[in-house]
This record gives structure tokens, sequence and C-alpha cells, in this order.
């Protein structure tokens, strides 16, 4: 079966199928909300992913991003390639070196249609 890192969310239905999946908890988010601070952003998510991959030595990996992690998947990605062997964005936007999660769902919106 396959290695999962997931952010954020949803490794039950992974779980299940027999895999084995790493949800890195997200300072801010979820059941580390009592984190939050102005220090607290992408760069930190970022960081406390790919720290995670590394801390627990993890290869071969399927690094998976949901909704927000779509952003913080692809900022891991840069720290952490040679441990990755599938980037997968689910129900996400495709950001590009330099863009905001802001940017990607306004320009979606002025399009007419929702964002992910």
């Amino acid at each position: 079966m396959g290695r999962f890192v997931r952010v954020h969310d949803g490794a039950l239905v992974l779980r299940e199928a027999g895999h084995e999946v790493y949800t890195p908890g997200l300072p801010g988010i979820g059941e580390r909300t009592h984190l939050t601070s102005p220090q607290v952003d992408l760069t930190t998510h970022v960081t406390d992913v790919a720290n995670t991959i590394l801390y627990e030595d993890l290869s071969d990996i399927v690094l998976l991003g949901y909704s927000y992690g779509d952003m913080v998947v692809t900022g891991a990605l840069e720290h952490v390639a040679d441990h990755v062997t599938l980037l997968v964005y689910l129900d996400a936007f495709l950001p590009r070196a330099g863009d905001s999660l802001n940017d990607l769902a306004r320009a979606s919106y002025s399009r007419g249609r929702p964002a992910p």
C-alpha cells in the first residue's frame, strides 16, 4: 500500500484502504486552533509539513493537498521533493510560484464560477 502525507483532513478513507497516512496538524487550524497568532502563516504551515516528512524520515510518499492544503504542499515540495513520488491536488487550486490563495480565489469568482 501507499504512504501518504495529506494536508489537511480526510485520512480515514485512505487508512481504511490500507494506506499509511500522515496528517500533520497546521497551527491555527482544526485541532491546533489554539496556536493561532499573527506569526502563524503559510510559511509556518509549509515548514511544519516539510519538517514532519523529514523528522519522520518519510520517503516515496504521495503528498496530497486538499483545499487550502494545496498552497501548503506546493511550498513544502520545494523542501522535500526527493521524498515525494507524486503530488496530488484534491478540490484545490493549482498555485504557481508567487500565487496567493486570495488572488486565485478572486480570479475564480470574477470569472463567475465558485472557487474550489
